[in-house]
């Protein structure tokens, strides 16, 4: 059985890991490590549910210290939540921790804009933009935005 390492757990990490259990043809063991999200559709927390219940998916708590490849995978060297390192070997890492792991400190211009004119927010763990339940942004003064959604429709 391959395995594929998803390094980020946000938005691109779960939606990949959702993908890559509902879409692969073979057994997969896919492995997410620095989850922070906990707000997610109701699908993609079935799917992962269901990926997690058969042994498909392994969610891994810790830091990465360092990525070691070779012909054959690529090892993670991981300084776990307990305290203790420990190691993950697979045949495909998948970065998915996006720009800046805090969203108010990217510097992508776009970004930075939006958030010094107030038009947004940052989520409460800073990993991406405040979104009310229709998917609109969330200005500074926690009102809905108006024309801003997110594009992702579960």
């Amino acid at each position: 059985m391959k395995t594929i390492a998803i390094i980020g757990g946000g938005f691109s990490g779960t939606l990949t890991a959702v993908n890559l259990a509902r879409l692969s043809d073979h057994a997969l063991r896919v492995v997410i490590w620095n989850v922070t999200r906990h707000r997610i559709a109701a699908s993609i927390h079935d799917t992962i549910t269901d990926a997690l219940d058969c042994g498909r998916l392994k969610i891994v708590r810790g830091a990465i210290q360092k990525l070691i490849p070779d012909e054959n995978q690529i090892t993670v060297l991981l300084h776990g939540d307990d305290g203790n390192a420990c190691t993950r070997s697979g045949q495909l890492v998948i970065n998915c921790t996006g720009p800046q792991s805090r969203f108010s400190q990217t510097g992508l211009p776009l970004f930075d804009n939006l958030l010094r004119k107030g038009l947004v927010q940052s989520d409460e763990l800073d990993m991406g933009i405040e979104l009310d339940e229709q998917f609109a942004a969330v200005t500074a003064e926690g009102m809905p935005a108006r024309m801003l959604y997110h594009s992702y429709r579960p």
